[in-house]
């Protein structure tokens, strides 16, 4: 799995193009995008970057438990 952290200013039409890096293999993936509702002007300089990841907990829809999935990853590497 790779995690691809991006800075962006959406447009009015809510459309972003995104260039994947090249260690990403061409191919069907699955992608989640995460958008934080609170725009990065309105969030405190001080605040740290696991205070604004637990703002988005509970947000996502796992479709495995955690533990599991970190287990199935590490047998695909063996």
């Amino acid at each position: 799995m790779l995690s691809v952290n991006l800075e962006c200013e959406v447009p009015y039409n809510r459309t972003i193009t995104v260039k994947l890096p090249k260690e990403v293999q061409p191919g069907k993936h699955k992608l989640i995008v995460v958008v934080n509702e609170q725009p990065l002007a309105d969030i405190k300089s001080e605040e740290s970057n696991a205070d604004a990841l637990n703002q988005l907990a509970g947000a996502l829809d796992l479709t495995e438990e955690p533990l599991a999935f970190q287990h199935r990853l590490r047998e695909e590497w063996e």
